[in-house]
């Protein structure tokens, strides 16, 4: 039942989801919109009733849309991952590698696959053989949109990054949402919630041993920080294929006060520090942080 107090909860929740992280929220608004669709459809509920509810939204809305324009704006460049790669990032499961590829994505195809075969058995009984909706069925649909918005938005967009990524996370969240909505056989809860549990004590033990490695790693970088003096621009070099390499370096700006020029958040327009106009390091240096070995051409930096 519509009512003030309930209003401004809803406001007060989407608010924190504004602020948290715009994706969420424009997940949130999508699950929200399918659940009203089938609370019309199956429950014959009156659509004048979520007027009010829609209503609610409205100051989101409008501060979404200002932050979306303002960041387009700022940023009109936008990428996208091969249509094949993205195929593969599937049954990978691709959200849940960290690290490193190789080493993660046996046990990471194991839960991926398994997750949708069981969405693939679980659908087919429902939709062919049910043919019935029920209000559950919004995490499905919410499941299919994501999927859809995984092969269509640009891996980049309005400064942001990573979105294929996080479509796909969202689209396996949704998915194993509405298969613990739907199991009703005990044999295939079991399976599935064994070979989830494995893969992610699989995948503990592994960042536990890798996160020994790369600590061993910074105090390395840390030992040639000694050779830097306070305020020096320095250039790292990374020959590595761990992308948290290229992050380690920021150590040495935080602790001898030096300027880095491996520092891709001064690139993005939503960071506080930036780069001055005409001084961003990779368009000037070329793609020294992105390729291996890293090609550069350090005289170009004046």
């Amino acid at each position: 039942v519509f009512n003030v107090k309930r209003a401004l909860l809803l406001l007060l929740f989407l608010t924190c989801l504004y602020f948290s992280h715009l994706f969420c929220l424009f997940i949130f608004l999508a699950w929200m919109g399918f659940t009203m669709l089938l609370d019309v459809l199956v429950n014959k509920q009156k659509i004048a009733y979520y007027l009010k509810w829609i209503l609610t939204l409205l100051p989101i809305l409008v501060l979404s849309i200002i932050f979306i324009s303002i960041s387009s704006g700022q940023n009109a460049n936008s990428s996208s991952r091969e249509f094949s790669e993205l195929l593969k990032w599937i049954p990978d499961a691709r959200p849940i590698i960290t690290l490193h590829y190789e080493k993660q994505q046996v046990f990471s195809f194991l839960a991926g696959s398994s997750i949708l075969l069981c969405l693939a058995w679980l659908g087919f009984q429902r939709f062919f053989r049910e043919r019935a909706l029920r209000l559950s069925d919004s995490l499905a649909f919410t499941a299919i949109y994501c999927l859809i918005c995984y092969f269509s938005f640009p891996d980049e967009a309005a400064t942001g990054g990573f979105v294929s990524v996080r479509f796909l996370l969202f689209f396996f969240l949704f998915s194993l949402a509405w298969i613990a909505c739907r199991i009703t056989k005990n044999w295939m809860g079991i399976a599935l919630a064994g070979i989830l549990l494995l893969v992610s004590v699989r995948m503990l033990w592994f960042h536990y041993h890798e996160m020994k490695r790369l600590s061993d790693d910074v105090v390395s970088y840390m030992e040639a920080g000694k050779y830097i003096q306070p305020g020096e621009v320095v250039l790292p070099l990374n020959y590595s294929d761990n992308w948290l390499h290229s992050n380690i370096s920021c150590y040495l700006g935080a602790e001898k006060h030096a300027l880095l020029l491996d520092n891709y958040e001064a690139s993005k327009p939503h960071f506080p520090l930036l780069w001055k106009k005409g001084m961003e390091s990779y368009s000037i240096l070329g793609k020294f942080s992105a390729s291996i070995p890293p090609c550069c051409d350090a005289r170009q930096f004046k």
